[in-house]
């Protein structure tokens, strides 16, 4: 990352001999939209205000909404085939936007279906998923019919702050991606 706040692009060295094959340009694809991502989020940052809960009014649609939420973890989950899986350690975002996917189509999530989100093992998603209620993002909901499940959902602080922050990227990709 450069002093002013943007992503460098490296050039992508394709495979040996530097002769690119399909591959190699299907992964140059991916890391330009990978950088892109990290511009638009270092972008992002610069309209919300780091650490302040600022809600524009937006006129986002919640398909289009869902549609970017679905892309980030799309791609955010495909960088594991490029670099090692060791290097990324953000339980706390996959289990956001996947929780912020799962209110968009009504669905419920489980706190199973989170530790699978997470990409983690079940003790460090747990750990997370601890950490998110404690900020008064998520909140547990347990089955009323069989107590051992217990449901997550986003609490509506949870909601609206992943809801700004996505709209916030439907409004960069008009401008950038």
């Amino acid at each position: 990352m450069t002093k002013r706040g943007k992503v460098e692009e490296n050039s992508f060295d394709g495979g040996e001999g530097g002769l690119a094959t399909e591959e190699d340009e299907s992964r140059s694809e991916s890391y330009d939209q990978l950088l892109q991502i990290a511009n638009s989020i270092i972008k992002i940052a610069g309209k919300v205000g780091l650490g302040e809960n600022q809600e524009k009014d937006r006129k986002v649609s919640k398909e289009r909404v869902l549609q970017v939420a679905e892309r980030l973890s799309g791609l955010r989950k495909s960088r594991y085939a490029f670099l090692p899986r060791e290097i990324f350690g953000e339980p706390s975002w996959d289990i956001l936007l996947d929780l912020f996917i799962a209110a968009l189509k009504g669905e419920d999530r489980l706190v199973k279906q989170l530790c699978l989100a997470a990409q983690v093992p079940s003790t460090t998603a747990l750990r997370y998923i601890s950490k998110l209620e404690e900020c008064g993002v998520i909140r547990r909901i347990s089955d009323k019919v069989d107590r051992r499940r217990i449901y997550i959902s986003l609490t509506k602080y949870g909601f609206n702050s992943m809801n700004n922050l996505v709209s916030c990227v439907c409004d960069l990709e008009k401008d950038d991606i």
